[in-house]
């Protein structure tokens, strides 16, 4: 890999290698590993073996992220530093969990063979361990399976999502948060007790206001498909000054 053949094919390919599919429904761009390893081969005496695999790249990725939060908690750095490492983290974990489960699903599906709705690209497989997938019938799947569209989506830089998302900002009066969604649970709090200073002592109802804030704008638990709690959301507010 990482050749300018191996690029153009993925440009312009009407199929993907199972582990290239997993990569797509991840929304990662098709060359994910070429740079990776390639940024690593730039600094090889700097850098840690990355492996062979995407299984190796996100469970490497999720290691690191677990350290680098670990590292900033004991050396105590700034809430700031604390809230970036753990919101990498979390993010790790959710990206290694929807690893496994892309990579399941797909080969439970290949496994139906005939019966498969993953189309076979005959013309492009040359191992039969590891098929070549159309893209047209992964999409479809895709849409049908778990009701979203396959799309690979560029993440902005950090200062822009501030910006455009006031939630994301951490507020320096606050103690280091335990979860990265404690940083928009706490805004919407603040917002709420602006509107309404009763919610103060109120405080069963306000968590209940920020679930719905936070599913609002698409923050939900780990796994991404149910909302937070309030009893939990509550805990986001202890040794917090919301007004």
């Amino acid at each position: 890999m990482g050749n300018p053949t191996d690029e153009d094919r993925l440009d312009n390919a009407t199929s993907l290698t199972r582990e290239e599919a997993v990569l797509r429904l991840l929304g990662m761009p098709p060359h994910y590993l070429d740079q990776v390893w390639l940024a690593h081969d730039d600094n090889p005496e700097g850098g840690e073996y990355v492996g062979e695999t995407l299984y190796d790249i996100v469970q490497g990725e999720y290691e690191s992220a677990e350290d680098a939060y670990n590292t900033a908690k004991r050396e105590k750095l700034s809430i700031e530093v604390v809230a970036e490492k753990l919101a990498e983290l979390d993010r790790c974990v959710l990206q290694n969990a929807n690893f496994q489960r892309y990579n399941c699903d797909i080969v439970d599906e290949l496994a139906k063979q005939d019966k498969s709705e993953l189309r076979i690209d005959k013309f492009a497989t040359t191992n039969l361990a590891d098929p070549h997938i159309t893209i047209s019938s992964l999409d479809l799947w895709v849409l049908k399976k778990y009701r979203v569209k396959t799309e690979v989506k560029e993440v902005p830089p950090p200062e822009c999502q501030e910006q455009d998302k006031p939630w994301l900002k951490v507020d320096l009066r606050d103690p280091a948060p335990e979860q990265p969604w404690y940083v928009p649970a706490r805004y919407f709090a603040r917002q709420l007790v602006k509107h309404d200073s009763t919610l103060l002592i109120r405080k069963d109802q306000l968590a209940k206001k920020v679930v719905q804030s936070l599913t609002g704008v698409g923050i939900y638990k780990r796994g991404n498909l149910l909302p937070h709690n309030a009893a939990t959301v509550k805990k986001s507010f202890s040794k917090v000054k919301l007004s």
